[in-house]
Order: structure tokens, then C-alpha cells, then sequence
């Protein structure tokens, strides 16, 4: 095996890897991706997480008035 030889052997395994490697991240994105979820469903999810936030301060300034009332 001469010079030239060696030189295409090597390029030529470092481009399968690249090639491999390539094709492997793809198929891995594929297997992962998560659920896709539209636009109409995040503002659904982000309309219900404000509404618990709203409740969850009014709990709090119930409570907090009911201790206030007590003496505590």
C-alpha cells in the first residue's frame, strides 16, 4: 500500500463516519421528538396555568384575611 493508498483509505473512513454519524443523529431526532403540539393548545395550557396562578392568589389573600380575623 503506497502513499495515495493510505491517504484515500483514511478519507475514506472519516467520510463513512461523517455519513454515519449524520444518519444516526437523524434517526435519533426521529425516535425522540416529542408530541407535536399546536399553537392553540399551548395558549389552552397557558390560559389554565394563569387561571391557578389567579386562584391560587386568592386563596391566599382569603386565608390571610381569615388569619388577620382570628388574631393569628
Amino acid at each position: 500500500m503506497n502513499q495515495q493508498d493510505l491517504t484515500l483509505a483514511v478519507a475514506g473512513a472519516l467520510f463513512g463516519a461523517v455519513v454515519l454519524g449524520w444518519i444516526l443523529r437523524w434517526i435519533f431526532g426521529h425516535l425522540n421528538a416529542g408530541p407535536r403540539v399546536s399553537v392553540a393548545e399551548y395558549n389552552a395550557l397557558a390560559m389554565r396555568l394563569a387561571a391557578a396562578e389567579d386562584e391560587i392568589a386568592d386563596l391566599r389573600g382569603r386565608l390571610a384575611a381569615r388569619d388577620r380575623d382570628r388574631g393569628y
